[in-house]
C-alpha cells in the first residue's frame, strides 16, 4: 500500500480492517485459487491507478511515522498520567 500498489491479502486476523475493496482484494486463506482470482482481478481492473493511490493515501494518513509516533506518544502521557492536550 505505501508503495502505491493493490493488495492482495488473505481475510485473515486484522486485515479485513485495513484493506478493503477501495485499496485491494481480500481473500479466503489457504486457497491458492482464491489467489490467483484475486490477483487476476486486481491486474483487470480499470481502477487499479487509482486504487494505489488511494492505497497510499490510506497508509500516510493512519502508518505514517508522524502518525504511529503521534499515536504512542498520546499512550505514553496517557500511562503518566498527563493530559497530552495541555
Amino acid at each position: 500500500m505505501a508503495c502505491e500498489r493493490v493488495v492482495a491479502a488473505s481475510r485473515v486476523g486484522g486485515l479485513p480492517e485495513i484493506i478493503d475493496d477501495s485499496v485491494g482484494i481480500l481473500f479466503e486463506p489457504r486457497s491458492p485459487e482464491a489467489i490467483a482470482r484475486a490477483i487476476e482481478k486486481a491486474m483487470k481492473s480499470e481502477a487499479i491507478d487509482q486504487m494505489g493511490t488511494l492505497a497510499r493515501k490510506r497508509v500516510e494518513a493512519n502508518w505514517s511515522i508522524a502518525s504511529v509516533a503521534g499515536y504512542h506518544e498520546q499512550i505514553y502521557w496517557k500511562c503518566l498520567g498527563v493530559d497530552s492536550d495541555a
